[in-house]
Formats: C-alpha cells, structure tokens, sequence
C-alpha cells in the first residue's frame, strides 16, 4: 500500500508499506511434525520536504524500515523414546533512519521422557527406586548482532577533531555481538510409596563481544579490554516435595536459591569496568502441613469441617558490590543450609544464606535480609452437623475463618541494622447465611449474609517503635423482593503508636473522628509532658475512626 492509497478506514500517514506472510505445516510423518512461517515487512516514509503541508511525517521517521522474519519448529515422536523438539528463529531489521542492522538468532532444543522402568533395588517389603519417574531438559542458544552503517561512523569522525569525541564515535560504532545461552532441567523422583521429590535447575550466561578494525585498536590500544567479556549470569536451584507419611499427615515443602552476577558495561572512558561485579542472591524455604481431625476421628461429626493448616518461611536475600569478575565460589552447587541469625534484642532467627567471604578487602556487602513467617489458619463450620428447627437453621451455616500470622524480619544496610517483628492475632471472620429465616421476611428478602470481621495487628521495630492496630467491621447484605441488593457497612478501627528517639518523654495523643453525615472534626490533641529518667523520648499516636457505609443497587429488568 503506497502513500497515495486511501480507504475509508485506513488511517493516512503519508507512507508506503509492504508486507507478506507465509505459513506451512507438515504432519503426514506422525513422529515428526513439522512447522514454519515467514514474515517480511518493509515501510518506507518520504522525506519531509517531499510532503508539503500535510505534517504527517517528522524528520525523525523519514527512511526506511524493513524487517523479515524465519521461524521453524519440528519434534520427533517415538514411543518409549525421548520426546525431542527444536526450533530455530532469525530476525533480520535494518533501519536507515538509525543507520543499524539487527540479526538476532535464537536455537533451542528440549527432551521430555517418562522413564518406563522404575527397578527396586532393595529386597522384600522394602523400597527404594533410584531412577527418576520423568527427565525433562531443555537449551536454548540466542546470538544476536547489532551493527551500524560505515557512512554513520564516517560522518561523526568528519564532524569531530577532539581525540576523545573520536575514540567514543569509534566505541559506539563498533559492531557488537551478545551471546547467551539457558540451560533447564528437572527431574521427579517417587523413591518409594508415599513420597515425591522434584528437583529443578536453571542457568543462564550472557557474553558480549565487540568488533574493531586494526587501525582502530592501533589507535585505542585500550579498547583491547571490551572486545570480550562476560556480562551477566544467573543461577536457580531448588527442591519441591511432599511426603504422605499417614493417610492423615502429610507435610510439604519447597527451597529454592537464585543467585544473580551483573558485570559493569564497558564504555569509552571505562575500558575495564567489566572486571568488578554486582552479585544478589535470593533464597525461600517453606514448610506445610495440612489436618483434617475428621481423618483422626471420622466418627466426630463435630469436627467433620474442620481444616487446620500450618506453614513456616524462611526468605533471605543479601547483595555484594565490588566482586572481582573471577569469583565464583558461589556457584557451586551445595545443599541448602539454615544459619541463625542472631538479632539485636538477643533473639535468633533462621536464614539460607551463608555470608560469602572474599579475598579483596574493597568488596562491600549492601544488603542482608532474612525473614521468618509463622502461620496458622483454621477455617471451621462448628454447627453444621446439628439439625436444627427451620427458623434456626442460619445457625447451621455459621462458618469460622481465623489467622495467626508472627512475621520476624531482620535487615542490615550497610552499617545499619533493623529488626521488625510483626503479629496478626486474632485476624477472624465469621459469615452467616440465610439469616432472613430468623426475622420471618422470606417472602421479600433472601440471599441474606453477615460477617463480622475482627483484626488485631502489632509491630515493633526493636528501639525504634511500637504500633497496635484493632480493626472490627460488620456487613450486612440481602436481596429485596428479587430486584434490589441492599449492602450496610460498619467499621471502626482504633491504632496506637509509639516512638522512642531522644532525652525527654513527651505524650500525644490525637482523636479524630469521621461521622458518618460527612461532617468533617478536627483533630483534638493533648500533649503533656514528663521528665524521663531513663533518657529516652517515647511519642505515643492515638487515632480513633469509625465509618458507615451503605448502598442500594437494582437489577436491569427487575422493576
């Protein structure tokens, strides 16, 4: 479509554009079918005094952009084999506007095989079956190549005298190369009855290279240094498993550890920032188990919707700068270990990274962070096996829904350490249905639904401060008549803050109300003040607030 075709709908951009598209598949061989498609496009914008009036086009747009691309894929399919499939894909862009061309590459190959012999190797009743139930594996190869036009490079070298505008003309012309390559692997082990185990890997190592003519590096003898070097690489490892050690028990439990190196990018100025590194790791470790007492005691009718869960995470993280290119102690492929921590107020903490240790005295540690989390949750219908009379079956429908949370966290930037510990409890919630059968009005009301809700949060950062949160609620909803929703809403929620920074003791306390009439108060605040032996200044916050909420919603048609 040239620049002087237009349609009805067709937008005019003063453009011409050209574009084909091709698809193929081959599946008379069963065991391998095969794919592939083609794609190539080419827009040509004028330049801008060739436009007149129309300011369609900018002088940053006028050239011509043309992009083609290949994709190809294919498996072979055998039974009892490994199942393989590949893929190959290349794009091709060039720009006269930027004066570039873009070749980026990308391989990839994987295997998925179901292992079909599983041997015991231990005699009698016992079991262990060392092979893996399935194998998966996949590579992945990416080159990708950014080049620029000569007469771009020919024409910042005319313009510039200075040697150093010329040395960066001649570093950012330069033809740069970017190889990267993914490994994924991951295996499930069934040992014996009962227990499973998934194991997984993955890795990924970019490397960048740039190109330069003799006469370049005779003249820039530093840009040696850039011509290869590595640019990124990252790691993850980690386990997922479950054991059903009882028709009743059986805990979980998931690890995995991710460690990440990103090299300084080279620049004209900075040949051989490549050599020092930034590394961050990241590691979570958590434990389940679920129960059910109606597993315990199936006679019990009263524990019959009782579900109890209980879970406990482990997250730390930590980060280094400065590291010498040639470190890689990290990477090597361990078990995973649980460290104590040991926090300002005396207490320990668990944490899965140990604290690499380096032979340059200039690498800094920036960041350590570890986290614990406790959880329990119960979600119970303590009624629903009681048969009650009509008019009080709402009773049979009461369910119960209740967190505790204790959260530990323990950080250190730098030279400054911080220590948090966190509780939710209570954090409940009970519902009730079908409450409309307690007040008579079935005829005119139904899908009625309360809940209350009742929420008690307190955290304490260790000398610094305390907070406690209490937050209740209540909401009613229910359908009139089949057409008209009707939602009521009450909260309060009442907090108290204290602070502790200095040599006298001041007290604070500030109320401030929000009416559900949309009056607005002022706050009111009180602020007498006490010596303080201790040396200390501790500002307690106090802030009140309630709120109502209502609203009525009708049903299209319903009227």
């Amino acid at each position: 479509m040239d620049r002087n075709f237009q349609t009805l709908t067709s937008p005019v951009v003063n453009q011409d554009r050209e574009s084909y598209n091709g698809y193929a598949t081959f599946s008379k061989l069963r065991f391998m079918p095969l794919s592939g498609s083609y794609s190539h496009s080419k827009t040509i914008t004028p330049a801008v005094l060739q436009t007149g009036q129309s300011q369609l086009v900018s002088v940053l747009s006028e050239g011509r952009e043309e992009n083609t691309q290949f994709r190809g894929d294919g498996q072979f399919l055998f039974s009892n084999l490994p199942a393989l499939s590949y893929s190959a894909e290349r794009t091709l862009t060039e720009s006269t506007t930027n004066k570039d061309k873009r070749d980026n590459n990308v391989y990839s190959g994987s295997l998925d095989y179901a292992v079909p012999v599983q041997p015991d190797i231990l005699p009698g009743k016992l079991m262990f079956k060392p092979l893996p139930e399935s194998v998966f594996l996949k590579y992945t190869r990416a080159n990708f190549i950014h080049s620029f036009f000569p007469e771009r490079l020919e024409e910042q070298l005319n313009v510039s005298t200075d040697p150093v505008t010329q040395s960066n003309a001649i570093f950012s012309n330069a033809r740069v190369s970017e190889f990267s390559d993914d490994w994924v692997g991951r295996l499930a082990f069934r040992p014996w009855t009962g227990l499973v185990l998934t194991p997984n890997y993955t890795q990924r190592k970019v490397m960048e290279r740039r190109d330069y003519s003799p006469e370049e590096l005779e003249r820039n003898p530093q840009f040696i240094e850039t011509q290869s070097y590595e640019k990124s690489f990252s790691q993850t490892r980690g386990l997922a498993g479950s054991w059903r050690i009882f028709p009743w028990l059986e805990p979980r439990m998931t690890f995995s550890q991710t460690g990440t190196e990103t090299n300084g990018l080279p620049t004209a100025s900075s040949p051989t920032a490549s050599n020092l590194k930034n590394l961050e790791r990241t590691a979570a470790g958590d434990l389940f188990l679920s129960l059910a007492p109606r597993d315990l005691f199936p006679k019990l009718s009263v524990f019959r919707s009782l579900n109890m869960d209980a879970s406990f995470r482990v997250d730390s993280s930590d980060s280094y700068g400065g590291v010498p290119k040639g470190y890689t102690d990290w990477q090597k492929i361990t078990l995973f270990q649980v460290a104590k921590i040991d926090r300002r107020d005396g207490s320990k903490m668990f944490g899965l990274l140990a604290p690499l240790e380096f032979e340059d005295s200039t690498v800094e540690r920036r960041q350590v962070t570890a986290r614990n989390t406790l959880r329990y949750a119960l979600n119970w219908s303590p009624l629903d096996w009681i048969n009650f009379p009509y008019r009080l079956e709402p009773f049979k429908t009461m369910s119960l829904n209740n967190t505790l949370t204790i959260t530990n966290e323990h950080t250190e930037n730098t030279l400054t350490a911080r220590d948090v510990t966190s509780r939710t409890s209570p954090d409940l919630i009970v519902t009730l249905r079908d409450t409309e059968k307690l007040f008579f009005p079935e005829r005119w009301v139904g899908g009625s639904q309360v809940n209350y809700r009742y929420t008690q949060r307190t955290a304490e950062t260790f000398k610094q401060d305390t907070s406690d949160n209490l937050t209740q609620g209540l909401d009613y909803r229910f359908t009139f008549i089949k057409g008209m929703i009707f939602y009521e809403s009450v909260q309060d929620e009442r907090g108290n803050n204290r602070f502790a920074y200095g040599a006298s003791e001041i007290h604070s306390r500030w109320v401030q109300p929000y009416p559900s009439d949309g009056d607005k108060a002022g706050p009111m605040a009180v602020n007498p003040e006490w010596g303080n032996p201790f040396g200390c200044v501790q500002r307690r916050d106090r802030t009140l607030a309630s709120g109502h909420s209502s609203s009525i919603r009708v049903r299209p048609g319903a009227v």
